[in-house]
């Protein structure tokens, strides 16, 4: 199969489950073509309900969506703004 490369961006609280316990804002992460948000999500062990905003190069995207080579994912489990 063949093996893309994505990166991840975790914000707020999510920050805790950064691989190795980095605490990373940013880190890459190695996928497969099939790999859909919510496998990440699994991966990182982040609980289903804390993932709140969800973006794919930079628009809305969704738990069932596809990702593919070079995507940048990024989860926040908070509301920002004013």
């Amino acid at each position: 199969m063949n093996r893309m490369d994505i990166e991840v961006k975790l914000y707020g609280t999510l920050k805790d489950y950064s691989p190795n316990g980095a605490r990373a804002l940013s880190f890459r992460m190695k996928i497969d073509g099939e790999t859909r948000v919510q496998d990440i999500l699994a991966r990182l062990s982040i609980p289903d309900q804390t993932a709140k905003i969800i973006l794919v190069n930079g628009a809305h995207g969704k738990k069932e969506q596809l990702l593919k080579e070079g995507d940048v994912l990024s989860v926040s489990s908070l509301l920002f703004g004013g």
